[in-house]
């Protein structure tokens, strides 16, 4: 994807403050121009993942487009369905959540790609929750502040996995719970209901 442009976008405008959590990348992220991030773009729009879907990548593709050329603010809702995913000019967010849909599946994608076959990438694209701007971030390891390396060791991704679990398992009695509450309460309010 050419977009024809060659100048260095701003380092804050490429990506969220906080050094701590950028470390030594930081500076990677300002040295790069718009050239390796829609090299980069296009890495990602290449992989399995993004061919399978021509829509996906139309929209990863709009929303960093208008970033680059400095039209965030064209990246709404509504642009996205009639610009990138093709609905009509009628288009109604409101009615058609397919822009939502399609983002949550960018979203994990790209998480899929950066912790995957992009591990290696300086930068990251991220999509904030609630919005459509495309953040460019350092693409930095998970830490562990206990061990020598700061990388993860297999020891702590198994506990991490356990607590995970846990999480899981507490969200599912919870559900399990919530649901059995409801047949009282339907039957409840039939009872008031037809009295």
């Amino acid at each position: 994807m050419a977009f024809g442009m060659t100048k260095r976008q701003d380092e804050s405008d490429l990506r969220e403050t906080g050094e701590d959590r950028a470390g030594p990348r930081a500076a990677s992220i300002a040295e790069l121009d718009l050239a390796d991030l829609t090299d980069l773009v296009d890495r990602v729009s290449a992989t399995p993942a993004f061919t399978r879907s021509v829509l996906l990548t139309k929209f990863l593709h709009y929303i960093c487009d208008r970033k680059f050329c400095g039209r965030a603010e064209e990246i709404t809702e509504y642009q996205i369905g009639v610009q990138a995913l093709g609905r009509p000019g009628s288009y109604n967010p409101g009615e058609d959540n397919i822009v939502r849909t399609y983002a949550r599946i960018l979203r994990k994608r790209l998480d899929e790609y950066f912790e995957g076959a992009g591990r290696d990438e300086p930068v990251r694209i991220v999509i904030p929750l609630g919005h459509y701007v495309p953040v460019f971030e350092p693409n930095v390891p998970v830490r562990d502040s206990t061990g020598p390396s700061g990388l993860v060791d297999s020891g702590d991704e198994a506990a991490l996995a356990a607590i995970e679990t846990a999480k899981d398992t507490g969200m599912v009695a919870l559900r399990r719970r919530l649901r059995g509450m409801w047949i009282p309460a339907a039957l409840l309010l039939v009872v008031c209901v037809s009295a």
